[in-house]
């Protein structure tokens, strides 16, 4: 395949980064499955701004998950027994049509890129907040708890800082630079800032 770019891509209808052997990863850009559980609709309330001001970058799925996390938390379930035992199995069935039009999609743009096929698909979560802005700090309980999560798809460039101050947190109790409007209390206090975009 020939060369498109050396840099990595987003646009809001694709993402790309291409490798140095010549493949190509895709990825869907801005929009995103999400399938709805208990815990969906027990926040649905914080996450409603960023829902309003994106809502064309979500498609809603009613299904398993939903009835899986129902049954998880009965009493006297294994789930309400274990309940991290099912939680693990973070890589979801990549949805078949959004795979194809994102590929279509790549096609579109670069006419000219040659024979292409898809070799291997992939899906995953990203764990989000309300106002898409991590959570780092420690919490009141248990006591020693650090957290750095809640990433909203900004992991990677995020990962190399915030576990800097995790690790500080963790080591010192205390970091080099103010994380105050990173704190998990935050959402309790109402402190949620208006997302003014997802990427």
């Amino acid at each position: 395949m020939r060369k498109v770019t050396d840099v990595g891509v987003w646009a809001p209808s694709v993402a790309f980064r291409q490798r140095r052997d010549g493949t190509l990863n895709l990825g869907g850009g801005g929009w995103a499955d999400h399938d709805v559980t208990l815990d969906s609709l027990r926040h649905a309330r914080l996450f409603m701004p960023n829902y309003l001001k994106n809502r064309s970058l979500f498609q809603f799925h009613v299904g398993s998950p939903l009835v899986a996390d129902a049954i998880a938390r009965l009493p006297g379930s294994y789930g309400r027994r274990h309940p991290f035992a099912a939680k693990w199995a973070l890589e979801p069935a990549p949805n078949p049509s959004k795979v194809k039009w994102t590929f279509d999609e790549f096609r579109r743009l670069f006419p000219t890129v040659g024979d292409m096929r898809i070799t291997e698909t992939w899906a995953g979560y990203i764990d989000a907040t309300p106002d898409a802005i991590p959570v780092i700090g420690p919490v009141d309980r248990p006591r020693g708890f650090v957290f750095a999560t809640g990433f909203s798809g900004h992991g990677f460039g995020l990962g190399p800082i915030a576990g800097r101050l995790a690790a500080e947190l963790a080591a010192d109790g205390k970091t080099s630079l103010d994380i105050r409007g990173f704190r998990f209390s935050r959402f309790a206090e109402g402190a949620i800032g208006e997302p003014r975009s997802v990427l």
